[in-house]
């Protein structure tokens, strides 16, 4: 019984003491340096890495300055960071080394289970000139080992200072609405309604304009009756041989031409002079149509007021 009790207390104390970022964060390791590689360089590397990592990992993430004890791992033995970072109650680890060949630079990086040992992700990058040329491509780099896409962050816009105001936006005013009359009203839109022509206008067109023809054509055939006529006459008394039915015809002709024409003109005339306004007749007389499928074919119906 009193054995269970210290064991319990003893479990107790273990979980208390353990670190506060247990299961939920990752430790960033510093780099092993390669040939041609020196320190300062390979702790501006480090740092830089390890903060790029805090943006695409939503855990807390560690360095071994972080670690109490860090032991004595090298940066290049990757088994022992990662019983280091087991100890340490971490999930994950991120190793590294970065090397130089000639004017090439080279970096190598390893995103490691802690719980299984295995590889989650690795990832090499290489860049030749300057160390800046390498250090622009690492935001990428770290992307791809945590398998995000980057997104890159929205530049901030100036503020304005808090004595200075935004200037004001011309604006245009607005037309004034038009005056309502007695004949419309504001609903109504400003063009003119097309009313359609009135039946005695459009009979004093259909008469009075083929009157108009018949009066050229009455007059052409009265010049034809003239000139028949005046041969007649000097044939006769010339004691030649004279026809007058010719002349006979085209004054025929040109009577009923002469009495069709003046009884069309004025008929046009008259019907123009009584004929009411288009809207006015439109008003006063309504006109209807229908249409409907039957069993032998449609029905057209039309039906108006005269």
């Amino acid at each position: 019984m009193y054995s269970t009790k210290l064991w319990s207390v003893v479990l107790l104390l273990s979980l208390l003491s353990a670190p506060a970022w247990a299961q939920e964060s990752i430790l960033v390791w510093k780099l092993n340096a390669q040939a041609g590689i020196t320190s300062e360089q390979i702790t501006s590397i480090s740092g830089f890495i390890a903060s790029e990592v805090t943006k695409y990992s939503d855990k807390n993430i560690l360095s071994e300055q972080d670690i109490p004890s860090p032991g004595t791992c090298h940066a290049g033995d990757s088994g022992c960071i990662v019983q280091l970072g087991k100890t340490q109650g971490v999930s994950e680890v991120l190793t590294g080394d970065l090397g130089k060949v000639e004017d090439l630079w080279i970096l190598n990086l390893r995103r490691i289970d802690v719980q299984s040992a295995k590889t989650l992700h690795r990832i090499s990058r290489q860049a030749s000139g300057a160390l800046s040329e390498l250090v622009k491509s690492l935001p990428e780099a770290i992307a791809e080992v945590f398998r995000v896409e980057q997104v890159a962050k929205p530049t901030p816009t100036a503020a304005l200072p808090v004595s200075e105001t935004a200037p004001e936006q011309e604006t245009t005013p607005l037309p004034a609405p038009s005056p309502v009359t007695d004949n419309a009203t504001p609903s109504e839109p400003s063009q003119q309604r097309e009313f359609p022509m009135n039946p005695y206008k459009l009979a004093g067109h259909a008469t009075f304009w083929p009157g108009l023809g018949f009066a050229v054509f009455a007059s052409i055939m009265t010049g034809m009756n003239k000139k028949e006529a005046d041969d007649y006459n000097s044939n006769f008394r010339s004691g030649l041989k004279a026809d007058s039915n010719k002349a006979k015809t085209y004054g025929g002709l040109a009577i009923a031409g002469w009495s069709a024409a003046g009884a069309l003109l004025i008929s046009g005339i008259v019907l123009w002079a009584v004929s009411p306004g288009d809207e006015a007749w439109a008003k006063q007389h309504g006109l209807a149509a229908g249409f409907a499928p039957t069993e032998d074919g449609a029905l057209l119906s039309l039906g108006g007021r005269w």
